[in-house]
């Protein structure tokens, strides 16, 4: 067993995972010549337990890139931390070449997304600490520009989703609630909400909450309309969209308006289940404080 077995991994190595590694979204200028393979090398230390690989146009000139997630790995920069090697086609060599690094805790997936206000792909890394509550999951939204990563948004906790709004996107972080109940019946609301991208043009805080508590009304509009007809899994999305125009009023209004919200939702979903409309009544019940979330 040789020593240096980690440190360069071929395609004919890795083919099983990786594919095809110079397989571009159009062809090449020229064909590349035989044995050109790209070489995706990786340190000694990265003795992954698993590896996987991703492919997309990263930085909009056309042609396929690759991005090679080394998880359970072990870098200098911390135990347990888990590790992206972003590889970008050069086509005068027509070979992939490793242009950044990324390494975070837990990383369990990565998505390649396109948004109008984004000049470049978006990479959505998934981040997973191992517990069973919101606070176990976080998000970091990243582009490469000049062979350089940026970060457009990071949460580290809070299981964060992406929300499109016209030319706005958001990172929304969760919070979970179960009052009295068991925990299993939980559910997780919007806490605070982070603009991805144009730091410096971002949507003022107070537009943020407006522009996402319509986003919520029309969710729930939408919903009503088959209201006799909803599942198990529906009637946990309305509790937590309820629970999050609540709290977005609260920010706002106060607990008073957050509260009136709350009354006037059961009013309009009298068939909820009772253990939700409980759980909804706790959490009015709860007082200032527990709406008071950071911004």
């Amino acid at each position: 067993m040789h020593s240096n077995r980690w440190i360069i991994v071929t395609c004919a190595i890795i083919a099983s995972f990786l594919g095809a590694c110079n397989d571009q979204s159009r062809q090449p200028a020229s064909v590349p010549p035989p044995g050109s393979d790209t070489l995706f090398e990786l340190p000694p230390y990265l003795v992954a337990s698993d590896v996987r690989t991703y492919r997309a146009d990263l930085n909009s000139d056309g042609w396929q890139d690759v991005i090679v997630l080394v998880q359970r790995s072990s870098p200098a920069s911390g135990e347990g931390s888990d590790t992206l090697f972003f590889y970008t086609f050069d086509r005068t060599i027509a070979r992939h070449r490793l242009v950044a690094l990324y390494s975070d805790f837990g990383i369990s997936d990565v998505a390649i997304a396109h948004y109008p206000n984004i000049s470049s792909a978006a990479i959505i890394v998934s981040l997973y600490g191992g517990g069973n509550d919101a606070t176990s999951y976080g998000k970091a939204i990243l582009t490469l520009h000049d062979s350089t990563l940026q970060t457009l948004a990071y949460a580290p906790w809070g299981n964060p989703s992406i929300v499109k709004l016209d030319s706005t996107v958001l990172l929304v972080i969760h919070e979970s609630y179960s009052g009295s109940l068991p925990h299993a019946d939980a559910v997780e609301y919007a806490d605070s909400l982070i603009t991805v991208g144009m730091q410096n043009n971002a949507m003022p805080y107070e537009q943020r909450i407006a522009a996402y508590a319509t986003y919520i009304r029309t969710q729930l509009d939408s919903i009503a309309t088959h209201q006799r007809e909803i599942s198990k899994q529906d009637w946990y999305t309305v509790t937590s969209l309820i629970m999050s125009l609540a709290n977005l009023e609260s920010k706002q209004k106060g607990a008073v308006a957050a509260r009136a919200v709350i009354e006037r939702e059961l009013r309009r979903w009298r068939q909820m289940p009772g253990h939700y409309r409980t759980l909804l009544r706790e959490f009015s019940e709860t007082g200032s404080d527990e709406f008071s979330f950071i911004r």
